[in-house]
């Protein structure tokens, strides 16, 4: 009986020692996977950060782009105003031309 109780005994040693085992392998995976899962964490954060970052530098860019069309738009209106008042000027001056020769024409006569 003796021996038999040895053997449970180191039989249930073993058990005890496997399941340890067993316990500290399951410990170092949870923890593995509790790393990683931090790294993805602080690895997303840090890609949306980057993503803020360039979306703000964009938006700056397309304001600017903005401005800078507003003012080519204002000046190109500007132009036209001012093409409108040279040719009214231009056919005033032709048509006060065309009457002026008319009757100095007729005053010749």
């Amino acid at each position: 009986m003796k021996a038999k109780d040895a053997q449970l005994l180191q039989l249930n040693d073993k058990l005890t020692a496997a399941q340890a085992l067993h316990a500290g392998t399951i410990q170092a995976l949870q923890d593995k996977q509790e790393s990683q899962a931090q790294n993805a964490t602080a690895m997303a954060a840090e890609q949306s950060t980057a993503a803020q970052a360039q979306i703000k530098e964009l938006s700056e860019q397309l304001q600017e782009l903005k401005a800078e069309n507003q003012k080519k738009e204002q000046a190109q209106e500007q132009l036209t105003a001012r093409i409108t008042e040279l040719e009214t000027a231009a056919a005033t001056s032709a048509t006060k031309s065309t009457i002026w020769s008319r009757l100095f024409h007729r005053s010749k006569k």
